[in-house]
C-alpha cells in the first residue's frame, strides 16, 4: 500500500471514495456535487488530500486535512476532517499510515498541533454507521488525547430528522515535535 498526495487528475477515483464515505455516514449519494466540492478544495488550496493505493493503483482510502491557525501559538494547526478506508481494506494499517502521513505533512509545514473532532453519540445511537466500532483506542494509541472542555456543536440533518439539529463534537489533539 502506498500513500501520496492527491491531484485534480485523481478526481474520478477520489470522488467515488468520497461518495462512499458520505454514504457510510448516512448522507445521500451525490457524485457530481462531491466531485465539485473536492475540486474546489484542491484548486483553491483549501485542503490537503492524501490517497492510499493498492498494488494495481486503485484508491483504497483518503484523508483530507484543513489548515487552521492559532493566534496564541502563532502557528498553523491541521484539522483532520475526513478519513475513509474502503471496507475491504480496513484492518490493513491504512488508517495508521494516514495518521503518520498527516503528521509528517503537518510538521513539514511548521504545524505544532494536529487535531480532529468526532461526534459524541451513544453506542446504540440510530445514526451510527452499521458495523461502526468506536475508534477511541486507535486514536489514543496514535498519541491523541481528548481536549477537555473543547466541544463545539455543528448542525446537520440526520436521517429521520425533519430539520437540522445541533450535534456535539469532541476535539482530540496531539502536539507535534518541532
Amino acid at each position: 500500500m502506498k500513500i501520496r498526495k492527491a491531484t485534480t487528475n485523481d478526481l474520478d477515483q477520489l470522488t467515488d471514495l468520497f461518495n462512499q464515505y458520505r454514504v457510510f455516514y448516512k448522507k445521500s449519494s451525490d457524485i457530481s456535487a462531491g466531485k465539485e466540492f473536492l475540486k474546489e478544495r484542491m484548486v483553491n488550496n483549501e485542503s490537503e488530500i492524501f490517497v492510499a493505493l493498492n498494488e494495481e493503483d486503485n484508491f483504497t482510502g483518503f484523508v483530507q486535512l484543513y489548515p487552521i491557525f492559532s493566534s496564541t501559538r502563532m502557528k498553523r494547526l491541521w484539522l483532520l476532517n475526513d478519513l475513509f478506508v474502503a471496507p475491504s481494506y480496513r484492518g490493513q494499517g491504512i488508517g495508521v499510515q494516514f495518521f503518520e502521513q498527516r503528521e509528517a505533512h503537518a510538521r513539514a509545514v511548521g504545524a505544532s498541533v494536529a487535531l480532529f473532532s468526532s461526534v459524541i453519540r451513544a453506542l446504540d445511537h440510530q445514526c451510527r454507521p452499521v458495523g461502526y466500532n468506536p475508534l477511541d483506542h486507535f486514536w489514543r494509541k496514535r498519541g491523541y488525547a481528548v481536549v477537555d472542555g473543547l466541544i463545539c456543536s455543528l448542525s446537520w440533518k440526520e436521517i429521520g430528522e425533519a430539520k437540522e439539529t445541533m450535534k456535539p463534537m469532541q476535539f482530540w489533539m496531539k502536539r507535534l515535535p518541532s
